[in-house]
């Protein structure tokens, strides 16, 4: 009875360690594209995506639009920074998921974003950020998003479980032959 009791904590514990939380990663970049007409106005690099605000566009995008979401992502986040031109008080820093606004703000300064993303698991979307231009005369908004990462759950392993439990389990019915 001792060494059941011996197995079954041991069975229990082991479980208990191959459980895993859910862990995010820098989200690739590289499918993405800019949308300006004066060059430079969006910039990547390192992961950060720059905005400035030109007198020529109405709208920056970094966008893609054949964004695969993984069938165990749980959450987008990013981190941003905005501040407004002299005389741009209706620009908007924003992000959209399938055309739809998610996410804006208006007020300068800087903060983080998360977004829980399993409505969209398995799917592919359009996922952009955006520099919106207010309908001033000016042109000094600028606007950055960094930190971008997508937190996904680990996938169970049953097949390791499965070995792992037979195993335990012949270990007890071969004591109880003994006994």
């Amino acid at each position: 009875m001792f060494t059941k009791r011996i197995v079954v904590l041991g069975a229990v514990l082991f479980a208990l360690g191959l459980a895993a939380q859910a862990h995010s990663a820098p989200l690739d970049l590289s499918g993405f594209s800019v949308m300006e007409n004066v060059a430079g106005s969006v910039t990547q690099s390192g992961g950060t995506i720059s905005f400035t605000e030109n007198s020529t566009d109405a709208a920056l995008y970094f966008y893609n639009d054949f964004f695969v979401v993984p069938n165990n992502a749980t959450a987008l986040s990013f981190d941003y920074s905005f501040a407004l031109g002299e005389f741009d008080a209706g620009d908007y820093l924003q992000s959209n998921i399938d055309y739809v606004e998610t996410w804006y703000t208006d007020l300068p300064g800087s903060g983080h974003v998360e977004f829980d993303m399993t409505a969209f698991q398995g799917q592919t979307i359009v996922l952009d950020w955006a520099l919106i231009w207010g309908g001033d005369d000016s042109a000094g908004s600028i606007g950055s998003i960094s930190n971008i990462d997508l937190a996904v759950s680990p996938v169970p392993e049953p097949a390791t479980l499965l070995l792992i439990g037979s195993g335990l389990a012949g270990l007890v019915g071969l004591q109880r032959k003994k006994v």
